[in-house]
């Protein structure tokens, strides 16, 4: 005769195996970090992550990771469209020795906008970091950076390596004492367009550096105390509209395939 188990028992089994299971926690529109945060928490507002990059994984794609206190929040790679903010914050990647946020998209069916406002990224430390902000992606990615300074680093505040088409928009930033402040350098066909617009760039050995097919347009812009200006490889282009300056650096002169104005 089969062995049968009484009800009280069961409900005891049931119960156990939820006790025991890991916590598996939804995809959620925004998620949060904290300095005081863990990173086994959902990241919902009452239970923050510590890292952006836990948050992330606990974010939908199209959703929004937001800060709580101005602790600093790990390195992150991206790769679905999603925003991160400081906002009230000024939220902070510490990535002495490596890249601070890697955005690589790579699927065509997701959300492909990334925004990053309200961001200090600082590369300072043994060995300096290398890229503030770098673009890899390999599908059409935009790419909106918003009142983020970015400091510090041994090759590019921002730098793109992307192999599909990108469209960055740059927007009350600073970018300082980076070996360059904007690498424009798409692979394998890619192309850039780059809208900077009432930022800072200094402190560089380049101000701003493009090449292939993209261009970068600027406005309301201060390009001030790099050792060059501009470097400009055909056919890529600098388009300049609008209240920019370009001074103080050893050299202010540009390539004739510029288009540039004052």
């Amino acid at each position: 005769m089969p062995y049968l188990l009484s009800r009280t028992t069961l409900v005891g089994i049931a119960t156990a195996s939820l006790l025991c299971a890991a916590p598996v926690w939804a995809q959620a529109t925004r998620t949060w970090v904290s300095g005081v945060g863990d990173d086994v928490n959902p990241c919902s507002r009452t239970a923050p992550c510590r890292a952006f990059a836990s948050a992330s994984t606990k974010a939908a794609a199209g959703g929004e990771i937001d800060a709580l206190d101005p602790a600093g929040f790990g390195t992150i790679t991206i790769t679905k469209g999603i925003t991160l903010d400081g906002a009230g914050t000024m939220a902070s990647i510490l990535h002495s020795g490596t890249s601070g946020i890697i955005v690589n998209l790579m699927d065509a069916a997701s959300p492909n906008t990334v925004i990053l406002r309200n961001l200090s990224l600082n590369g300072a430390g043994t060995p300096l970091g290398t890229i503030s902000i770098r673009v890899v992606s390999s599908v059409a990615t935009k790419l909106v950076i918003d009142n983020v300074q970015m400091a510090r680093t041994s090759e590019a505040c921002i730098r793109l390596t992307n192999t599909a088409p990108v469209t960055v928009v740059i927007r009350n930033s600073s970018l300082t004492q980076c070996a360059t402040g904007i690498d424009v350098a798409p692979t394998g066909g890619g192309t850039a367009t780059v809208q900077v617009d009432g930022s800072l760039i200094t402190g560089a050995t380049t101000g701003i550096a493009v090449a292939g097919t993209s261009t970068v347009r600027l406005s309301n812009t201060t390009i001030t105390g790099n050792v060059e200006g501009f470097k400009v490889t055909a056919p890529a282009s600098i388009e300049s509209y609008n209240n920019n300056r370009l001074l103080g650096n050893d050299t202010d002169s540009v390539p004739t395939t510029t288009y540039y104005q004052r």
